[in-house]
């Protein structure tokens, strides 16, 4: 990352930073929308008012940002549901915490994947990614699976990463957690040491 801004500069880093987030929020909401509302992500005039009614999203954000986001949300929607449908989900946007671990986080969605319970966790990029670059994204959804398996007693092993992208493409990245719990520990332990 630090390369990265260092090669292209600091405010074309920081355009570049803000629109993927824009880009991200947009995406998430208009996930969430069409999870809550079954077609409301076919009918635009329908989806701005059901990110109105879920609190998400200025005018300004989803002027300039939701003609592609809006795109890329119908993509990773179509995905999504081929694999778990709304019945099958559990519930979405919803903060997790782990007071063994002490940490917290706002989870995309947990329900069943393949009729397996699943951590879900969607992502936006400009281009599709390769495996061994989304490692934060695994840690991400394994704090998640330990957190929601501390809270509530499950046995959520499986992991789900669908990453839209602005090619049009929809990857899905489908792992488990057992890999990635000692770097999660070991990442932790190097933060709350730096913390002290």
């Amino acid at each position: 990352m630090a390369a990265w801004r260092a090669r292209i500069g600091d405010a074309e880093a920081d355009r570049i930073s803000a629109a993927a987030t824009a880009r991200g929020t947009l995406v998430h909401a208009y996930a969430e929308a069409s999870y809550r509302c079954e077609r409301v992500h076919d009918d635009h005039a329908a989806l701005a008012i059901a990110l109105r009614e879920l609190g998400y999203v200025t005018i300004e954000l989803s002027n300039r940002f939701g003609p592609a986001a809006n795109q890329m949300a119908r993509n990773l929607v179509r995905s999504a549901k081929a694999l778990c449908p709304p019945a099958d989900v559990w519930c979405q946007e919803t903060a997790l915490w782990s007071c063994t671990r002490r940490y917290a986080g706002s989870v995309d969605m947990v329900g069943l994947w393949h009729g397996t319970p699943a951590i879900i966790d969607f992502k936006t990029a400009a281009k599709p990614k390769r495996e061994e670059w989304i490692t934060d994204y695994w840690l991400q959804t394994t704090a998640y699976a330990l957190a929601h398996n501390e809270l509530f007693g499950s046995t959520i092993e499986t992991l789900v990463i669908l990453i839209t992208c602005e090619t049009g493409e929809v990857q899905t990245f489908v792992g488990s957690i057992t890999p990635w719990i000692d770097a999660l520990d070991a990442r932790l332990a190097t933060y709350y040491q730096r913390a002290a």
